[in-house]
């Protein structure tokens, strides 16, 4: 996965609401979930922790994939 990958991609198993909410936000690709602050994410709607979490570990690369 690359920063042009979008968040609705099914490959990313990320929750629906928090595509959502990002969307809503226009937050339609990895990079621009990247280059957003943990606080940003998470005061939108639909996007809690969870979501957070698996948006840093792909920034991270394979090394952080389990």
């Amino acid at each position: 996965m690359d920063a042009t990958t979008r968040l609705d991609d099914p490959a990313l198993r990320l929750p629906r609401p928090a595509v959502r909410g990002l969307a809503a936000a226009e937050v339609t690709t990895l990079g621009d979930a990247w280059a957003m602050d943990d606080r940003e994410m998470l005061a939108l709607h639909g996007v809690g922790q969870k979501a957070v979490r698996m948006i840093r570990e792909l920034e991270g690369g394979d090394e952080n994939a389990g």
